[in-house]
């Protein structure tokens, strides 16, 4: 079997994600991980979807459009740099942002996704430094992205 076969066989398509299946995860985000030989090694999923599509991205990163982990659907993959992975990170809501002592500049009232951050909605890490949307939660555990 190719690295191709072996790495398609573990994508379930959808109409606009396709999802990486395989149980391998890396990183706290849960991105799928694949080994692509032993030359390579280990990579992410969207990593080695980008790889397998288009050529291998150099020291460019891989980044979702979709802002799913576990989509590794060419279309929905763009490569940039490491300043461009943290702005498209803040810009998705996903980066805390603190002043020198910690405080939170600002207080964010919705998730990313537009779900109100109320009491009953809201999981607060225990590091107290970020929280999750538990609507999204339970939205990707429907769909199979959240174990």
């Amino acid at each position: 079997m190719t690295v191709e076969e072996r790495f398609w066989k573990n994508v379930k398509k959808t109409d606009s994600c396709w999802l990486w299946t395989a149980r391998g995860r890396c990183g706290s985000l849960g991105y799928g991980q694949f080994w692509l030989g032993y030359k390579d090694g280990k990579t992410t999923a969207h990593r080695a979807a980008w790889i397998l599509t288009f050529g291998d991205p150099k020291d460019l990163y891989v980044l979702h459009k979709c802002d799913n982990p576990l989509c590794v659907n060419p279309d929905h993959l763009f490569l940039g740099t490491q300043q461009d992975n943290v702005r498209d990170c803040f810009s998705k809501g996903r980066g805390v942002q603190t002043s020198g002592f910690g405080i939170k500049e600002r207080e964010k009232t919705h998730c990313p996704r537009g779900h109100e951050y109320t009491s009953e909605n809201t999981y607060k890490n225990p590091n107290k430094v970020s929280r999750q949307c538990r609507t999204c939660k339970k939205e990707k555990r429907a769909q199979g992205l959240w174990k």
